[in-house]
């Protein structure tokens, strides 16, 4: 009798273990997810090298694990860092470079008049449930297929965080992390950073989750491309001449500000002109979906106004001339 409890006891711990974790130890891995990843190293969409180095393949429990996964500490040819290393699968690679090049950087240059030089991530392949919370539906992280970015340094090691500065940080601080997460709205099928839920309070989450669904995007930020995104009136903090301005200014001119074509930006859908206050469809066609407004901008409740070019120019950033900048909607 003494020897039987010990059995059942254990057996009993191994049951709640798989129902607890939501079976998924019995899963088996999609086929599109071998297939993408595959197909991403046959086509050459990541080139391997120094930062971005091929690792062995992971097979975790139940579904989890990569058949072609990457050790990635740096993007951008090593300019920006990732702290600490990621370890992620090969679809999701090039689009952190097309989102670093043509939308970080050039955010960071707008906003602060210099280059972003490390990425702090907070998870990348992790085989649990999203949110990581027991029974939940298994997290993309799981397949290597998301990033969760808590932070971003400058040049002159200035830390842009996205649980000290998303709420509480300077006008410049709280447009460029409204910016960059808008923008990875066009390349990644999932974003959600704080206010999205209690989960996301402290970093910005993007995967390439497939779903039959919509893209998820929230909280609903509008990728402007200009000065800001915050409050009309923010001006771009320029580098003042020093030490610190030097190197920066050395690093920016180092810096490739280029297209990747091998990564297109994923479709995003415009805010349409003829959505009536009153949130409903127009005669015309309009979409007057309150979350659609949300997600893609309030063109009754914002403010749009010319953005300066002189930080731009001054930096010779005249390739990527500011745009326009708009207030976010205030959310409920």
């Amino acid at each position: 009798m003494s020897r039987v409890i010990p059995r059942i006891a254990a057996a009993v711990a191994v049951a709640s273990v798989v129902a607890g974790c939501g079976l998924r130890w019995f899963e088996q891995r999609e086929p599109w997810r071998n297939e993408a990843e595959l197909a991403c190293i046959k086509e050459g969409l990541v080139t391997p090298g120094e930062h971005v180095r091929p690792a062995s393949e992971i097979d975790g429990a139940g579904a989890c694990g990569m058949t072609r996964p990457f050790k990635v500490s740096a993007l951008a040819d090593g300019f920006v860092a990732v702290k600490p290393q990621a370890t992620l699968a090969c679809p999701i690679i090039p689009q952190l470079q097309s989102w670093v090049a043509e939308s970080i950087q050039p955010a960071a240059m707008r906003w602060f008049g210099q280059p972003v030089v490390e990425m702090r991530q907070m998870s990348s392949y992790s085989c649990r449930g999203q949110n990581g919370q027991a029974g939940a539906k298994i997290s993309e992280h799981a397949f290597g297929n998301a990033l969760d970015i808590g932070s971003f340094k400058l040049a002159d090691e200035r830390v842009v965080s996205v649980r000290d500065h998303w709420s509480r940080g300077t006008p410049e601080e709280k447009g460029f992390l409204r910016e960059v997460a808008g923008a990875a709205c066009k390349r990644f099928t999932t974003v959600l950073g704080p206010g999205s839920n209690v989960f996301h309070y402290d970093h910005i989450h993007v995967d390439l989750a497939r779903r039959k669904s919509r893209d998820i995007c929230k909280p609903g930020v509008l990728p402007t491309g200009g000065l800001g995104g915050w409050a009309p009136g923010a001006q771009p903090t320029l580098l003042p001449e020093g030490p610190a301005s030097s190197s920066a200014r050395e690093a920016i001119s180092s810096c490739r500000f280029t297209t990747i074509p091998t990564a297109s930006p994923r479709p995003i859908a415009r805010a349409s002109a003829s959505i009536s206050r009153s949130g409903r469809r127009r005669p015309d066609g309009g979409e007057g979906d309150p979350r659609s407004r949300a997600a893609e901008g309030d063109p009754d409740r914002s403010t749009v106004a010319a953005a300066p070019r002189r930080a731009a120019l001054a930096l010779g950033m005249a390739e990527h001339p500011p745009r326009r900048f708009v207030r976010e909607r205030a959310e409920g």
